[in-house]
């Protein structure tokens, strides 16, 4: 079993302040941004990943974007090479990712005597559902961001 979940917090939408002031302001707008600012500044919500019981990441708060991204390359990575990796710039943790048969299996740099595992296929039914969901959510909030480079690679990912 997988469960890939976030909680939209709009607080989380844009962390730091200055930057929401400026937006406000009109000094920037969300579609100047790179792929990479919205992976790492915004967007930040408790976010829950569980494979097989194993809980990674109990409602941290975590860059979606980013979590989106990684997952979406695991989609391509686990098939090719068998193994997929996600980590986070907020701490130092590492997600392992292995494919073993049908089965994917995790465990973390921060707790690596447990583990946890799912059919493949579940795994990528769940990601795939997951950033769907990111995208629906921030495209819901933010229509103007509706063909932007980050959303576009990340529905290309989605599709791996």
């Amino acid at each position: 079993m997988i469960t890939i979940e976030f909680t939209p917090d709009d607080r989380g939408d844009i962390l730091n302040e200055t930057a929401r002031k400026s937006l406000h302001e009109g000094l920037f707008t969300l579609e100047s941004l790179t792929p990479t600012d919205f992976r790492y500044s915004y967007f930040v919500y408790p976010t829950l990943l569980n494979i097989g019981g194993m809980q990674f990441l109990p409602n941290a708060p975590v860059p979606i974007m980013d979590l989106m991204y990684c997952l979406g390359y695991s989609l391509r990575d686990l098939p090719r090479d068998g193994k997929s990796e996600i980590s986070f710039t907020e701490n130092s943790e590492i997600i392992h990712l292995v494919l073993s048969g049908d089965t994917v299996k995790a465990d973390s740099s921060a707790n690596p005597d447990r583990h946890g595992e799912c059919p493949a296929s579940e795994y990528y039914h769940a990601v795939r559902t997951f950033i769907a969901s990111g995208m629906r959510h921030i495209l819901g909030k933010y229509p103007q961001l509706d063909g932007h480079q980050a959303f576009s690679e990340l529905a290309e990912l989605a599709v791996a």
